[in-house]
């Protein structure tokens, strides 16, 4: 008995979990199905309707070192890739910056791709204050936040009294900076200061 993937073979069966009196060698049982209870092996008909168990090979092997082109910084967890464009810009133009060379402004959506980019900026940063920009906005809808791609901001890592709650405030602070006097905790403020550094991410 082998393997096989679309009906063509791919290796033998060289581990098994059998249960007593399998497989039966029938004629009219050539597949193999899973008992729910404690997942032994039986032989069954492959015509039998039974929910199936897949496999999904990953796209690229996993021994592949993924690389950035010269200049920008990998995140191995990731695979994304930053650099920051070290001039101030507002908001919008911090995005356009991005686009120039082939990415965005940066999205974080995990607690480990915060705390990369937060030691990154402080590696980046030491001679610059302020921070950098962060692709995120709630321009489209007030308190609700999305990256530039549209989708929305599920993990958050404000610094205290972010965003603003007072409305006169949350009217007029619409974009997300990394802010280095927070610890590159997240502030919302003007989309039109121009008061930090591009923040950009590039897939590798």
């Amino acid at each position: 008995m082998g393997w096989s993937s679309n009906g063509s073979p791919i290796s033998l069966a060289t581990y098994s979990k059998w249960s007593n009196g399998q497989p039966t060698f029938s004629r009219n049982e050539n597949c193999l199905k899973l008992r729910r209870s404690n997942m032994d092996w039986f032989s069954a008909n492959c015509g039998s309707k039974l929910s199936a168990v897949c496999k999904r090979y990953p796209t690229h092997s996993p021994t592949s070192r993924v690389t950035c082109k010269e200049g920008l910084t990998i995140n191995p967890e990731s695979g994304s890739c930053y650099t920051l464009v070290k001039n101030y810009t507002d908001w919008y133009t911090a995005k356009k910056n991005c686009l120039d060379i082939g990415g965005k402004l940066a999205t974080i959506r995990t607690s480990q791709e915060s705390e990369f980019i937060k030691d990154f900026l402080i590696t980046e940063m030491t001679t610059f204050p302020n921070g950098a920009w962060l692709g995120a906005s709630d321009e489209a809808t007030e308190g609700s936040f999305v990256w530039t791609d549209g989708s929305p901001v599920t993990f958050t890592d404000w610094r205290k009294n972010h965003p603003a709650t007072s409305p006169s405030y949350r009217q007029k602070f619409n974009c997300v900076a990394a802010n280095r006097y927070g610890n590159y905790t997240w502030i919302d403020t003007k989309c039109s200061v121009s008061a930090y550094r591009s923040l950009c991410q590039i897939e590798a």
